[in-house]
């Protein structure tokens, strides 16, 4: 009897002893594939790392600023900084005549308001200050002007902050041809500036409410 207990013992270990060994094989793969999983997590922590620093240093080279000295221009050619604007819109159809730009930085700008009245901005090198400089640029730019007078204007000149500006008023053409003119020629330390608005002399009249408008809207911006 006692041998038969043994031998139940012996078999009762056996197949305990080998449930366990089973129960350690089936664990192994999966804490193996734990393992694999948390290698690849770390593969893909590290690669993130790599990836994201790649980034900022591609934005950090886009943000760099180009070695040297770089004049920037607008989309016409002409150079950012201090330039006489109009401010005004005129109840009208508008058309750009005429645009130079140079490299310099003297700039002519023209338009034509309903057909009728003509009126440009410029920014020119500068003439001697005062009176006799601004007749004598006056003088080259205008050389056809008659019934001409030259006075400062010091409405215009508070306007612009302190920018000297003058009020010049001719006619130019003759008979059906005539033309009003009225030009506002402004110093400054850069440049001269110089805006000019021409309505035929038998519709000054009906456009002076437009010319007014213009010569209100003048301002000094940069851009």
């Amino acid at each position: 009897m006692k041998r038969v207990i043994i031998l139940c013992l012996i078999f009762v270990s056996l197949c305990a002893f080998g449930c366990t060994r089973q129960a350690e094989q089936g664990a192994a793969p999966s804490d193996n594939a734990g393992a694999k999983a948390e290698t690849a997590d770390s593969e893909i922590a590290a690669d993130g790392k790599v990836e994201a620093a790649e980034v900022k240093a591609e934005g950090a080279d886009a943000k760099a600023e180009p070695k040297g000295s770089i004049k920037y221009v607008d989309d016409a050619g002409q150079p950012l900084g201090l330039q006489l604007d109009i401010a005004a819109v005129l109840p009208g159809e508008v058309t750009e005549i005429e645009r130079k730009v140079g490299a310099d930085g003297i700039y002519h700008l023209a338009w034509l308001f309903n057909g009728m009245v003509s009126y440009s901005l410029e920014r020119l090198p500068k003439a001697e200050l005062g009176e006799g400089g601004v007749r004598e640029a006056f003088a080259r730019l205008e050389p056809d002007a008659y019934d001409a007078s030259l006075r400062p204007d010091d409405d215009m000149t508070h306007r612009l902050n302190g920018a000297v500006a003058w009020m010049w008023y001719y006619s130019t053409g003759h008979n059906e041809d005539t033309r009003t003119n009225t030009d506002y020629y402004i110093q400054r330390d850069d440049f001269d500036y110089r805006f000019s608005v021409s309505v035929p002399a038998d519709f000054a009249d009906e456009y002076k409410q437009a010319v007014k408008s213009l010569v209100n809207g003048l301002v000094f911006v940069t851009r």
